[in-house]
């Protein structure tokens, strides 16, 4: 992607700033700051405000691969602290995260998605809500699979049958997960936290590095949108 690249839409600051911490939110106010970037999440890296940094270097990304970038911090960090359900978790969302990559990959293709392509993320997405509610949704693998689960068109769980109208989840709600998967990495080890950050940050470059996902997020910029479909 080059420098004349059109800029990626992105979650408002007002919606994002409802997650900041207290410090932050008056910060903004302070300096007039209605808007961030890459720079912010430096900023924010700077003054020590690790929960921040995190959570807007969450937003500045679509919101599958924010969810992707979580899970490698996770893959990285936390893997061998989780439990066999956690472990389980973690592997679905590799499958939804499959998925995604195959329904990208034939939108780049062809500019459109089918719905064989669409069910198989749908299923994955079910898949990895099931998973959290085996591992009980609280190892950061849980809380991926929840913003995998998240990212479809239903906020409603999969079980709850008797629910027959769909609610569209909150667009925020896969960003706030990534996030949260993301913070719990960073705090996984107290005295190593800076670094692990740092590790974290330069992750989501990998993540924008990739061509395919780079290839997505240009046509999403270009086209205006945050997500596919």
């Amino acid at each position: 992607m080059s420098d004349t690249a059109p800029q990626l839409p992105h979650l408002p600051l007002a919606v994002l700033s409802r997650e900041f911490s207290a410090a932050t939110r008056r910060t903004l106010a302070q300096n007039g700051i209605t808007d961030y970037d890459a720079d912010t999440v430096a900023q924010l890296r700077q003054a020590g405000n690790f929960d921040d940094a995190v959570l807007a270097q969450a937003a500045l990304l679509p919101p599958m691969p924010a969810l992707y970038w979580a899970w490698l911090c996770v893959n990285r960090y936390l893997r061998k602290t989780l439990t066999p359900a956690g472990l389980a978790a973690q592997d679905a969302m590799k499958e939804w995260l499959a998925a995604c990559a195959e329904c990208g990959k034939e939108w780049l293709a062809t500019g459109n998605v089918g719905d064989a392509a669409k069910l198989k993320v749908e299923q994955a997405g079910i898949a990895a809500w099931q998973a959290a509610e085996a591992d009980g949704g609280n190892s950061a693998a849980g809380v991926l699979c929840r913003g995998a689960y998240w990212f479809g068109d239903n906020v409603v769980p999969p079980e709850m049958e008797e629910v027959k109208d769909k609610i569209p989840p909150a667009p925020e709600l896969p960003y706030f997960m990534a996030a949260a998967a993301a913070r719990l990495c960073v705090a996984a080890d107290p005295e190593q936290s800076a670094a692990i950050l740092g590790d974290c940050l330069d992750t989501a470059q990998i993540v924008l590095a990739d061509p395919t996902v780079g290839a997505i997020i240009h046509r999403l910029a270009e086209q205006k949108m945050h997500r596919i479909g």
